[in-house]
């Protein structure tokens, strides 16, 4: 019989594991808050139950047979809630009475216990050091595995040696610490995970203020030793006043720009949705750049319809000014750019099309990373990072396609007004 039970019990170990590993699994890929966490614990450990009821018990005789349900329960108590021990104390005595009367009585002696011993430790439990865990666990475990063995005793002693005795307390007390140890590797690992998502948001943000900092106080350095050149030189020629107001004005655009930029990577949601004309707006980014493309030697078409999306004006242009103005930028020998649209189910494809130096596939995976930049020491990256937020805000998506020397497409998919 022993046997029986030891493999029984191995199998009912097995699946609780499994379903545990799965809600783990599930809790990962979610990011769910904490209640929806303890939810999805009780459905995973009540599955891990109802398996284990229905397919895998060892039986005794018609009326009784053995569990480890009360395992269960003690590990819904000790990393969940005591509702969720609770819950599950009252499914497996439900169970229990379904197939008999008995087992039903046989349940609520034997997992009692081990559910008010659990609920009396829990507030201590989940705030000592892990050794002192293990401690109480085979606490629990020992004084619930000596219950369920009396009883054991007591109903079927006839076919219930003291060997079957103690190898049924060193599979329960095993089975309880084994549980407890992979409980607290799946706690440690979601530890784990939470301080490396903390550590790389802190030095997301150092490193944007450095950034910011570097980029801004360039320009506010320019025009601090022009503005100064002005006032300590009353005698210099108007023709030289004013091209050092224009220098002055230059960089202080371009601060303006950064910290535009930055703004629209910091705070990417549309605060005021309108209905977008893509024709009207990206004719109206194409006179903004048009210099930049005459300086370049950079010539433009445009064929793009008469189409409505949903967003801001301001954002959606500064998002194309920004693909645009680096399409122009890495093409240093002149070229063209084709700037296209084609409506599709649902929504339209924009595509910006250049002649440039294009990409490699490290670079195409990188973009969109804050101070990832093909310029070099001349970009923050963060131009292409307000260009994936702002179109990722609006719902749409980037598609980049580009070789080495043959140029670089950017194709965006916005959703259309409804």
């Amino acid at each position: 019989m022993i046997n029986d039970l030891v493999e029984s019990f191995i199998i009912n170990l097995f699946i609780i594991l499994i379903c545990v590993q799965i809600n783990y699994f599930w809790q990962v890929k979610r990011e769910t808050d904490e209640n929806n966490n303890y939810l999805a614990l009780f459905i995973a450990l009540a599955g891990s139950l109802l398996i284990n009821r229905l397919f895998f018990v060892s039986e005794i005789n018609s009326s009784l047979s053995l569990h480890i349900g009360d395992l269960v329960v003690i590990i819904g108590v000790l990393y969940g809630r005591a509702w969720i021990g609770t819950m599950l104390f009252i499914l497996l005595t439900v169970m229990s009475t379904l197939i008999h009367p008995l087992q039903g009585l046989y349940t609520i002696m034997t997992s009692l216990p081990p559910l008010l011993i659990s609920l009396y430790l829990r507030k201590i439990y989940i705030k000592i050091p892990i050794k002192k865990k293990y401690t109480q666990a085979f606490l629990i475990a020992l004084i619930s595995s000596i219950i369920s063995m009396s009883l054991a005793n007591g109903l079927f002693s006839n076919r219930w040696t003291w060997l079957d005795s103690i190898l049924y307390m060193l599979v329960y007390i095993g089975g309880l610490l084994g549980l407890v140890y992979y409980m607290e590797n799946l706690k440690r690992s979601r530890m784990l995970k939470r301080e490396i998502i903390n550590t790389e948001k802190l030095q997301a943000v150092s490193h944007l203020a450095a950034s910011i900092s570097h980029e801004v106080r360039n320009p506010l350095t320019a025009t601090k030793g022009f503005l100064q050149l002005l006032k300590s030189d009353d005698n210099l020629p108007a023709e030289k006043k004013q091209q050092f107001i224009d220098i002055a004005i230059s960089e202080l655009n371009r601060a303006e720009n950064i910290i535009n930029d930055y703004l629209a990577f910091a705070k990417p949601s549309m605060e005021l949705q309108e209905t977008i004309e893509i024709q009207s707006e990206i004719l109206k980014v194409i006179e903004i750049v048009k210099p930049l493309a005459n300086m370049n030697a950079v010539f433009i078409q445009c064929h793009v319809p008469v189409f409505y999306v949903n967003g801001e004006k301001h954002l959606f242009q500064q998002c194309f000014v920004n693909l645009v103005k680096n399409a122009i930028e890495s093409m240093q020998e002149g070229g063209v750019l084709i700037l296209k649209a084609e409506p599709i189910k649902k929504g339209i494809n924009i595509t910006i099309s250049d002649t440039g130096i294009g990409m490699n596939d490290e670079q195409i995976s990188r973009l969109g990373e804050p101070y990832f930049s093909t310029k070099g020491v001349k970009g923050t990256g963060l131009g292409m990072v307000a260009v994936y937020r702002i179109v990722k805000s609006m719902h749409g998506s980037i598609r980049v396609k580009s070789k080495p020397k043959e140029g670089t497409t950017f194709t965006i998919y916005l959703p259309g007004h409804p």
